[in-house]
């Protein structure tokens, strides 16, 4: 398949984009515990409290996004693979190395240039080049 620039831009995003939905679902298990934690304890402290269905609930919802969270993982596995090996296609090593900076280890472009000791403009022509290069 012979994918425009932008096209080619949204291809190599989708590793990033998965790893922000890790995050996410990260910060949710974090936010149920949290909240099963504090109607534990505050169910604790009053006299014949009763758990109800909010404890069970939060465990449920706890446990379907680790479940999600896990699917997410395996899935960004395969898709770092197939983003990597779409960067090898580009021959100059010193394009591949750049777009692998921005797209798998997701620096900015700032860092980058600072890494590489080139001027920031540069870097971005170099990564335009990159990605043109690249056989998606």
């Amino acid at each position: 398949m012979n994918l425009t620039y932008e096209d080619k831009i949204k291809y190599l995003r989708r590793y990033r984009n998965a790893i922000c939905e890790i995050n996410r679902l990260e910060d949710e298990i974090a936010k149920w515990r949290s909240l099963a934690e504090k109607v534990t304890a505050s169910l604790a402290l009053a006299p014949g409290g009763s758990t109800g269905d909010r404890i069970p609930s939060a465990v449920e919802h706890i446990e379907e996004c680790i479940a999600k969270r896990e699917r997410e993982l395996s899935a960004l596995c395969v898709l770092r693979d197939e983003i990597g090996k779409a960067i090898e296609t580009v021959a100059d090593e010193r394009l591949a190395r750049l777009l692998r900076l921005r797209y798998i280890d997701h620096l900015r472009v700032e860092e980058i240039a600072e890494q590489e000791h080139i001027d920031f403009r540069w870097t971005q022509k170099l990564l335009r080049r990159g990605i043109e290069k690249m056989a998606v």
